[in-house]
């Protein structure tokens, strides 16, 4: 259970993995080489599984190859900060800042990752180096970017829930109005036994029924509608 390292891995297979990441693009065959080390691996990750824990002291950088992968914080542990997907990159924070990691990364299903050992970074001539903190400080600017608009959306959302609340809290004033106004006719029937003024006063009644009605369907509608809204994954 937990992570499990593939066997029989070859340099030969890491190789053709960097080949295939896009990560690496603008990295030579000489470059990818440098990479290249007995310490790295592809992992297995069972379902429910820490790849990388808040708060630990390590360096390595991981490929996600298969699955989804769920990012969270100690201070909020309910809340998925992220939900990352096939050819996505975690670690860049830790060995950019030589910092203790600053989330968890979860696999949501079962995964498979790669992990390039943070000792081998040491041992880059110093031109992959440079290439190599230019790559991960663009994976740092796409997720910025990436959580600018997701946190856009977030507030238009919020902002539709207080419109629909506003709305909500309308339609349920004029039930009250509506109820109000049928507790007069009623009184009004008792005072006035008139066949015509009940008739009439009946009628009222059914109406206001009616709309009172449609008003809480309509409120139901909105409560739904919140419902899914505050259920939809924040990423």
């Amino acid at each position: 259970m937990g992570l499990q390292i593939d066997g029989n891995q070859s340099k030969y297979q890491i190789f053709n993995l960097l080949n295939d990441l896009p990560f690496f693009d603008n990295f030579d065959d000489s470059e990818k080489r440098e990479f290249i080390s007995s310490e790295n691996h592809i992992l297995t990750v069972d379902s429910d599984s820490k790849i990388v824990t808040q708060g630990s002291i390590e360096f390595s950088l991981y490929f996600l190859l298969e699955g989804k992968v769920i990012v969270t914080k100690n201070e909020f542990p309910r809340l998925v900060v992220a939900t990352l997907g096939p050819g996505a990159i975690f670690g860049e924070i830790s060995i950019l800042s030589q910092s203790p990691r600053t989330s968890n990364y979860i696999a949501k299903d079962e995964v498979k990752v790669l992990r390039l050992n943070g000792e081998l970074f040491e041992k880059l001539t110093p031109p992959t180096q440079i290439k190599l903190n230019q790559q991960l400080i663009q994976v740092l600017i796409d997720q910025l970017e990436s959580n600018s608009f997701s946190f856009l959306k977030l507030k238009a959302e919020l902002d539709s829930i207080a419109q629909i609340g506003t709305q909500f809290k309308s339609n349920f004033q004029e039930i009250i109005n509506k109820t109000v106004q049928t507790d007069k006719l009623l009184t009004s029937m008792k005072q006035n036994r008139e066949r015509d003024s009940i008739a009439q006063a009946g009628i009222q009644i059914k109406s206001n029924f009616k709309e009172i009605i449609n008003k809480a369907n309509h409120a139901d509608e909105m409560i739904d509608n919140i419902n899914q809204t505050l259920n939809k994954p924040v990423h």
